[in-house]
């Protein structure tokens, strides 16, 4: 009114006045509640607008999940005006992005997706004495619900870079074995029976029965170097599961095994599929390597192999009837092989564990049939 009387005069008609005054109400209330909202946005970010707050949420969701949280932290410390915002994984005790400087009070809000925790999301309070209320505590959960599904994914590309790493050293240690293998026996051996060929060379003419003696002496040379080659091979790939396949490759290694001691080995499985390369690898080197184990080590009379196929998955139990797992612990041998299968398990997203049961051992490996390369 007092604007329309400004721009009227004070001898304007009062009904003209009146229709002014409701014209300048009209054009400024667009104008107000914009500096309303830009008011707002500056003290109280984007809290007082949650569908702004999960907008703002969603355009940061994007890129590689190597920097999908740090942009996530991002958007909550803006949205709410949090002087600091902070993701901790699932298995992870320091934070895997943060965003501004710890100060007060936290609230920790878990991340959860499909009922599994991928992790926590952390905000902390303005000021120690500003607590958020209850709309803001309500937007604070709706993001959480959208975060959850970045920390799931930052999570997975964390395993698979673990994975990946695990795989890379795996392979350089056994190129080093196998250089290892060549340089300090198989080349050292063939060197030898070569100065060994010209020295029988030397005396063929002059001393016949003395050269007859070296090419005794190269030929057990040569069978040990032959011997080597077929070990270092079998270490790369056992022969047995080519000519005879899984099942009776580990059968005829039970066989071996019993041969050498008083363990009776019985091996017992259903027709099998046509399996992958790699996993049929794998569960021979965990059979083999939990029946050498209980060979050696358990003081066992009886062990048993067990292959089952259940929701594409194949599943391998190797029980003995030793002294169990607590006792043998104490063997370092055998804790590198305990390590050594659960590791060609994880390889192929399986699983491979041990334990006591009734007084021996278990060890009970979970290997995935659909592998990819």
């Amino acid at each position: 009114m007092a604007l329309a009387l400004a721009v009227l005069g004070s001898r304007a008609d009062r009904a003209a006045i009146f229709v002014a005054a409701g014209l300048i109400a009209v054009l400024a209330a667009p104008l107000r509640a914009r500096l309303q909202r830009s008011a707002d946005r500056l003290v109280y970010g984007a809290r007082g607008d949650p569908y702004a707050a999960l907008a703002d949420l969603g355009r940061r969701i994007t890129g590689s999940p190597g920097d999908l949280l740090h942009q996530v932290v991002r958007a909550v410390a803006d949205a709410l005006r949090a002087p600091y915002a902070a993701v901790i994984l699932a298995g992870e005790q320091a934070p895997t992005a943060s965003a501004g400087h710890q100060a007060g009070p936290e609230i920790v809000v878990p991340l959860t997706l499909r009922g599994r925790q991928a992790g926590s999301l952390i905000v902390a309070q303005r000021t120690p004495n500003e607590h958020y209320s209850q709309r803001d505590l309500t937007l604070l959960h709706d993001l959480a619900q959208h975060i959850a599904v970045a920390a799931h994914a930052a999570t997975l590309a964390r395993d698979l870079q673990h994975s990946r790493e695990s795989l890379v050293a795996a392979r350089e240690e056994e190129r080093r074995r196998i250089r290892r293998d060549l340089h300090d026996g198989l080349g050292p051996a063939l060197a030898g029976i070569m100065f060994g060929l010209d020295a029988a060379r030397n005396t063929l003419a002059t001393d016949p029965q003395a050269t007859a003696v070296t090419l005794a002496e190269l030929k057990t040379e040569v069978q040990a170097s032959i011997t080597d080659v077929r070990r270092l091979v079998y270490d790369l790939w056992p022969p047995d599961l080519d000519q005879l396949g899984l099942v009776p490759a580990v059968q005829a290694y039970a066989a071996r095994l019993g041969e050498r001691g008083a363990l009776d080995i019985y091996v017992s499985a259903p027709a099998l599929p046509p399996l992958p390369a790699a996993v049929e690898v794998a569960a021979y080197r965990i059979a083999a390597e939990a029946l050498t184990n209980a060979a050696r080590h358990s003081r066992a009379r009886h062990t048993t192999v067990a292959f089952t196929i259940d929701n594409a998955q194949l599943r391998l139990e190797i029980i003995d009837d030793g002294v169990g797992i607590a006792t043998r612990r104490n063997d370092r041998r055998t804790g590198v092989g305990l390590a050594a299968m659960a590791e060609r398990a994880a390889e192929l997203g399986g699983a491979c564990s041990a334990g006591s049961r009734d007084g021996g051992t278990a060890v009970v490996a979970v290997l995935p049939l659909r592998v990819t390369s």
